[in-house]
């Protein structure tokens, strides 16, 4: 997290030295990628009111960009407004229709809003691109696809694939972890829990010390169980999952 905010920091200044340096001239599609890669660093961060305010300043250096466009769908995919998501994802695709960033966003993108037969082909032509080099992703998709379709052994199938390919991809390590725990398995949840915690370097979510204390609970360990729930209160007091141990 301290990373990314001096990352952040770092290309706000100079993306101010580009504004006010008169001695040295920057490109528009310079100042097109300063712009994306702060929207983008922001939403990372959670800050999703300036990331949109950046790539819409990037978008309107260049719209016919389809970085650009697909930055800005999942802007939008993050502040619930589905439609211009969609039609931004579209656009992109329209642009590069063969960036298999934007075919993995899109097809993540539409399983969420539940158009499962829709979404596969999206990921499946993410899976299969030559080009990708983060399969790992649309694998990962994939298995969350078919999960909320009840299809649990698929999903773990395309979880393990994920993790073949890169063995520290967080989200496909805590969705192993889920169906480990569902599954009883409490012990191999454990592990790849523990795992998780490793690959984002300790940065739990509510929902994975929510999942951490109740496998602990499980396994009888209630001082682990006990470490899982003082942090998530104190990291998340205000979420559901916090709520669940009050």
């Amino acid at each position: 997290m301290r990373l990314e905010r001096m990352l952040v920091l770092c290309l706000s200044v100079f993306l101010f030295s580009c504004a006010t340096d008169k001695k040295q001239e920057y490109t528009d599609q310079e100042k097109l990628a300063i712009y994306r890669e702060l929207g983008i660093r922001y939403l990372n961060l959670g800050m999703n009111d300036i990331a949109m305010q950046k790539l819409k300043l990037a978008l309107k250096i260049d719209s016919e960009n389809a970085k650009t466009q697909n930055a800005i769908a999942v802007a939008y995919e993050r502040i619930e407004k589905a439609e211009q998501a969609r039609r931004h994802f579209n656009k992109a695709l329209a642009l590069a229709p063969d960036d298999t960033d934007t075919l993995n966003n899109y097809g993540r993108f539409l399983c969420n809003q539940n158009d499962f037969q829709a979404a596969m082909p999206y990921l499946q032509r993410a899976v299969n691109s030559p080009i990708n080099r983060a399969r790992w992703q649309a694998f990962t998709n994939i298995g969350h696809c078919v999960l909320v379709q009840g299809h649990r052994d698929k999903a773990e199938s395309y979880f393990k694939k994920a993790l073949a390919l890169q063995n520290n991809y967080a989200p496909a390590l805590i969705e192993l972890s889920k169906i480990n725990y569902q599954q009883g398995n409490y012990m191999s949840a454990r592990g790849f829990l523990e795992r998780f915690a490793g690959a984002s370097e300790g940065n739990y979510s509510a929902e994975s010390l929510l999942l951490g204390f109740n496998i602990e609970h499980a396994l009888g360990d209630e001082n682990m169980a006990e470490k899982y729930r003082s942090l998530l209160i104190q990291k998340f007091p205000d979420s559901k999952e916090a709520k669940k141990l009050f």
